[in-house]
């Protein structure tokens, strides 16, 4: 394998029930990919299985739901409408637009790897791995965590924030 990826979003407290049902359209999203990553199926069948469980919900993605790593290059199952043009943040930036799965038509074979990055937004707020997991894995880490709404870019949308917690963990408190 060329590349090991794992993106994890931690949460710890009462996080708000938009999230929960996030965490739960992310995880069905996470399991459609599973179920079509069938030798013979295409990479665009993944990627198009692991956007069914959005659209079901009215839900939109932040970032690419599967790309290969071997071959690299594929992409797929990243934008669509009401997603990230939907941020104020993000507006300023404009040409948001969907894009389309590159590299599609690619047949999976054996030896083919990816990585799922399955997350969803409700009500403007994101989640990747339902939040009793997250606490689960913070907790088992012994970690410190903070929680904030935000959008993805939390450090964008939260500057302040995450300037304190960088400066807590830089003082050792």
């Amino acid at each position: 394998m060329k590349e090991s990826q794992h993106q994890v979003a931690i949460a710890i407290g009462k996080v708000h029930p938009d999230i929960e049902a996030a965490a739960q359209i992310a995880r069905a999203c996470y399991d459609a990919g599973l179920n079509a990553a069938r030798v013979d199926n295409t990479f665009g069948d993944v990627a198009e299985a692991m956007m069914a469980p959005l659209k079901e919900a009215g839900s939109w993605n932040i970032h690419p739901l599967v790309h290969a790593l071997n071959p690299f290059g594929p992409v797929g199952g990243f934008g669509g409408p009401g997603g990230l043009d939907q941020i104020p943040e993000a507006r300023r930036y404009g040409r948001l637009f969907a894009l389309p799965t590159v590299g599609a038509e690619l047949p999976l074979a054996p030896g083919m790897s990816w990585s799922f990055e399955p997350s969803a937004v409700v009500g403007g707020r994101a989640a990747m791995i339902p939040p009793a997991a997250q606490r689960a894995m913070s907790e088992r880490a012994k970690a410190t965590a903070t929680e904030t709404p935000g959008s993805h870019a939390v450090f964008v949308s939260r500057p302040a924030v995450v300037a304190a917690v960088i400066s807590q963990a830089a003082q050792g408190a």
